[in-house]
């Protein structure tokens, strides 16, 4: 299991994921003082605006597991409308936010 030192390779690291699913990205962190693993972390398609129709939107494993983890439970317990199609909180076509612990834990589970 990879563990991360710095944000800046957690950031680095979503980038490359969605870079190599073919999506270009913007990635960061909210400021903040507690530890990194603890802020919101997030991957953005620049120039997309909420649940806009995408070309080429976030691939939906990678919003199903987000929501997984976000939440703590299988997604059929979240009342997920579509799951062809998940926008379920900080996750939609055009965005997932989440905590730095989670993406920690879902580059390790993809890259695995």
């Amino acid at each position: 299991m990879k563990t991360f030192e710095k944000p800046a390779e957690l950031t680095t690291a979503i980038k490359r994921l969605f870079k190599s699913r073919g999506l270009k990205v913007r990635a960061g962190s909210t400021p903040g003082v507690r530890h990194w693993r603890d802020r919101y972390f997030s991957a953005v398609i620049p120039g997309a605006y909420a649940d806009q129709a995408l070309e080429k939107p976030i691939p939906n494993d990678i919003r199903r597991r987000s929501v997984e983890l976000t939440y703590g439970r299988p997604i059929e317990e979240c009342k997920v409308h579509d799951l062809e199609n998940i926008s379920y909180g900080n996750t939609m076509s055009n965005m997932v936010s989440m905590l730095g612990r989670h993406w920690e834990t879902l580059l390790n589970e993809v890259s695995s």
